[in-house]
């Protein structure tokens, strides 16, 4: 799983940090304005799906 390689390697590296969505939600809103912009660009675009042309 994904969260146990990244623990794995948080652990080698010395440097683990899991935040539960709500820490992550005001880690994130704590950002400039123009941070969170770009990021909330990234995360619709993660969401986003091929189209069929033919619609």
């Amino acid at each position: 799983m994904l969260w146990e390689a990244t623990l794995k390697a948080g652990l080698e590296t010395g440097c683990v940090v899991i935040l539960s969505i709500e820490q992550l939600t005001q880690e994130v809103l704590s950002l400039p304005s123009a941070a969170r912009a770009l990021l909330a660009e990234k995360l619709v675009e993660s969401l986003e799906f091929e189209t069929d042309p033919a619609i």
